[in-house]
């Protein structure tokens, strides 16, 4: 198998150092580069055949958003990871990176909650990396585009009224959540529950952008809160799960281990909206 040829851009010595030592327990991958700001990448991006990018967002010269759009200027072909700080700054940010093409983001080493913080930073950043770099380069990828098609073609939707509708999100979530909320002209009739891998923050401000370009009341789900004709999105960090008291539908929010190696999870979700409504099967 082709090794992915891979390009990392950080200011920070220290996380190009992280990041070369990263990708030497990636067997997959072959880093082509290490450099300090866009500018330099995109040099390098003339000269070489880079399939995939890790792209630092705050750096002098050229940052990662300025990047992107030279990029798409350029018409490269290069997929893009951005390396994210874990800030509201850098939330927001990396929202507007995967907007400008970036396909996901990994949380710079010790500034995330999850379970591999108990690694060595670059052993933590190939526990990040890898999966979404071998998510990006799949033997036949159309699948999540065929999907979103379906779900904009109004003549697929059923003509059933649905109880509960759920969605689960990782590599190129944001974006496809976006393509399917933008410009979103009927009311809800009946609730949304979203688990879209993500760490605390970044869950919080995708549902403040999700509100914005819908039109819709999307939130981060609380632990408790009676179901209603609107939309959750799990928080950071948290499973989402239903549970049923008497006539009524509540979210329960919580940190049970891991799934999958992730938290949220969208097992937890899924298995407890099909239990409350399995009498229902095709309204689910």
């Amino acid at each position: 198998m082709k090794a992915i040829t891979v390009l990392a851009v950080d200011d920070s010595a220290i996380y190009r150092s992280q990041l070369r030592a990263a990708m030497k327990h990636m067997p997959q991958v072959q880093l082509v580069a290490a450099v300090s700001n866009g500018k330099i990448a995109l040099d390098v991006l003339k000269n070489n055949s880079i399939d995939l990018m890790i792209l630092d967002l705050e750096m002098p010269e050229l940052d990662g958003l300025e990047t992107l759009i030279e990029m798409k200027k350029a018409n490269y072909q290069t997929k893009v990871i951005m390396f994210s700080s874990f800030s509201q700054r850098g939330a927001a940010t990396t929202l507007e990176a995967l907007k400008c093409g970036a396909k996901d983001f990994v949380i710079k080493p010790g500034l995330s909650t999850d379970e591999t913080q108990k690694l060595n930073p670059d052993k933590k950043i190939s526990e990040l990396l890898l999966p979404k770099i071998l998510a990006l380069f799949p033997e036949n990828n159309s699948s999540q585009f065929e999907i979103i098609n379906a779900l904009k073609n109004e003549q697929s939707v059923s003509v059933t009224k649905p109880k509960v509708v759920v969605i689960g999100a990782s590599t190129g979530g944001p974006n496809a959540l976006e393509t399917i909320f933008t410009n979103w002209s009927a009311a809800l009739v009946c609730p949304i529950l979203i688990v879209q891998h993500m760490p605390p923050l970044f869950t919080a401000t995708l549902a403040s952008r999700l509100s914005k370009i819908s039109g819709l009341l999307v939130k981060e789900a609380e632990d408790g809160e009676i179901l209603k004709n609107q939309i959750y999105i799990a928080p950071g960090d948290f499973h989402m799960e239903l549970i049923k008291q008497k006539d009524e539908v509540r979210i329960h929010i919580n940190q049970n281990k891991q799934e999958h190696y992730v938290r949220p999870a969208v097992d937890p979700l899924f298995r407890t909206a099909a239990e409350i409504f399995k009498k229902d099967e095709n309204e689910v």
